[in-house]
């Protein structure tokens, strides 16, 4: 029997390959479970099938490269940082010197040194599973002028600004641009590089030095800037944060998505969402909303999921509290990123029972009723649904309705945890077809390109089999846009793609009504106009209105008769309005 020290010398613990790849420790677990580590004891892996797992998987498959981008970083981030000291250098260096000699330095080629280039140099290459991990994305310019072109007209000059997660500058720029003065202006970012730039940019422009932009976390500060004040702090002097209590203006563009350690999610949580962990762009927006002065503005810049994602209630719920003034749309503005960029604008006073949000969504413009927002699941903010659009919705929750919540039974679709070596495309004996949520169509289901074994022992996530084989079920899409649902009476199973709906013998409603309904296009409008997501998900399709009484009068139900019923019609645009 081996010592335990030489297991230790063979094997890799859960927590070392955890904090090595950046992922959770239940994903850990998934790849024991599904073969592709093997474990030797509790918490430990062997390091062998470790080191064999990294070579031939990681990089390869998809899914994990997702996972493990910092593997894939190749930037030379000592020589980067390095590169860009000395245009820094060169910054101070060529404002230093007499107007003629500036001007025979840029006759040389000194213009490429100017603290926007140096900026843009950073941006483009830090190495890309960096930002990944730290979820910097730095603002393009025109987004920051459109930001502060909504603020109202102030005597700018007499204003504090703040941008708690500042990187390079660039919204500290455009408070300089839109009249704030330098000394009025602080920043703070925990990248020391981009803080340096962030100070050389404001000098550039103005010849201010200035000592109001900190290298430090924005969050702890918030928590701790009581003792920072205090003159025993350990903060050096010249970097001690002479800050004001509260700001009158904070722009920023938080981290969307870093991965912030378990123990600092709770410190945060508890300090600013009684005790609602969320995402990183979430208590940035919690903890700036505490240093704002009272009549303050705050604007941020945020991915779309923030505006419509369950995971962000409990902080849009605090917003609600204030003057949403504005929500925009800014379409996809970061390069090889698909995620929607999406701000808000918030004065921090009591929100008055008539106020209108000004909303921008692809180009077009309308204004909605701020505590309309109350009334959706999760406080949702769904301003890209015009104010006409949202009183048809009214209208149609207005109508005698049921819905499926505590009225069904749910079940995910198979998890195998490792597709490639369970799924089969040719039908043998011992195997049975499984569907895919791609082979589910509003029609019906496709013929099955995929197999699978009876003996569900080994897969990673299986539902009671009772359900799968439930005589009358509702089969759906997961991963999709768009509302797709089939009638199964044949007892399928399904991969996790798909989901099941088994609703009560008792609903007023039967399968196929159910799906009609689901499928149809108001229904389809409702969802996106409501929710805008790529998952559908159980908590959405329960707030859902079913109608119960269109079947009463129409035994042949249909698009044109639905319609008729609601009272509305559809038009060009493909969206509905008012019956005339």
């Amino acid at each position: 029997m081996k010592s335990d020290s030489s297991l230790i010398n063979e094997t890799i613990s859960f927590q070392s390959i955890v904090k090595e790849l950046n992922i959770s420790e239940a994903t850990v677990r998934n790849w024991v479970l599904t073969g592709q580590l093997k474990q030797v004891a509790p918490k430990l892996i062997d390091h062998k099938s470790y080191k064999q797992f990294k070579t031939e998987v990681i990089g390869k498959d998809k899914l994990n490269r997702r996972a493990n981008k910092l593997h894939l970083d190749e930037t030379d981030h000592a020589y980067l940082i390095k590169k860009i000291q000395s245009s820094l250098s060169k910054i101070y260096s060529k404002n230093s010197t007499t107007p003629e000699t500036k001007k025979t330095s840029r006759l040389e080629g000194y213009s490429k040194f100017s603290g926007e280039e140096v900026s843009k140099t950073y941006e483009n290459e830090l190495g890309a599973s960096h930002k990944n991990l730290e979820g910097i994305f730095y603002t393009p310019p025109n987004i920051v002028n459109e930001l502060f072109s909504y603020l109202p007209s102030l005597d700018f000059s007499q204003l504090t600004f703040c941008d708690p997660c500042c990187g390079s500058g660039n919204f500290l720029v455009g408070a300089l641009d839109a009249g704030i003065s330098p000394e009025n202006i602080y920043g703070f970012d925990t990248d020391p590089t981009a803080v340096e730039i962030a100070k050389a940019r404001i000098f550039e422009k103005t010849g201010y030095r200035t000592k109001n932009i900190f290298s430090l976390n924005f969050l702890d500060y918030c928590l701790e800037k009581q003792t920072l004040f205090n003159q025993n702090s350990s903060t050096s002097e010249s970097e001690s944060p002479q800050t004001p209590l509260t700001f009158d203006i904070i722009f920023t563009n938080p981290p969307w998505g870093k991965k912030l350690p378990l123990a600092d999610k709770k410190k945060y949580a508890d300090a600013f969402n009684g005790g609602i962990r969320v995402d990183s762009a979430g208590f940035f927006s919690l903890a700036c909303l505490e240093v704002l002065t009272e009549g303050g503005f705050i604007g941020f810049l945020l991915p779309e999921s923030f505006f419509n994602v369950a995971a962000f209630s409990s902080v849009r719920k605090k917003l609600l509290e204030f003057n949403i003034t504005h929500l925009i749309d800014h379409k996809k503005p970061f390069e090889k990123l698909q995620t929607r960029a999406q701000s808000f604008i918030l004065k921090k006073e009591m929100p008055k029972p008539k106020n209108k949000t000004f909303c921008l969504f692809e180009g077009q413009r309308w204004k909605r009723v701020t505590k309309d927002f109350h009334k959706n699941p999760s406080s949702i903010f769904n301003f890209y649904s015009s104010d006409q659009s949202a009183k048809v919705i009214d209208h149609l929750f207005d109508l005698p309705h049921t819905t499926l919540k505590g009225q069904a039974s749910w079940a995910l679709g198979i998890v195998t945890g490792n597709n490639k070596k369970f799924l089969h495309s040719e039908e043998k004996t011992h195997l049975i077809p499984i569907y895919k949520g791609s082979d589910i169509t509003g029609e019906g289901f496709k013929k099955p390109s995929h197999f699978i074994t009876e003996d569900f022992s080994s897969f990673q996530q299986v539902a009671p089999i009772e359900l799968y084989q439930a005589p009358k079920k509702i089969a759906y899409r997961f991963i999709s846009s768009n509302l797709v649902f089939a009638y199964d009476n044949q007892k399928r199973y399904f991969l996790n793609s798909a989901n099941l709906i088994i609703p009560h013998e008792d609903f007023d409603l039967t399968c196929e009504q159910i799906t009609f309904l689901l499928n149809s296009e108001v229904m389809n409008w409702v969802f996106h106009m409501i929710f805008r997501t790529h998952k559908v998900l159980r908590s959405d399709l329960e707030f859902l209105p079913l109608w119960t009484d269109y079947f009463k009068q129409e035994q042949n139900p249909n698009e044109s008769t639905l319609c008729d019923y609601l009272g509305i019609m559809k038009v060009e645009d493909g969206t509905f309005c008012f019956k005339k």
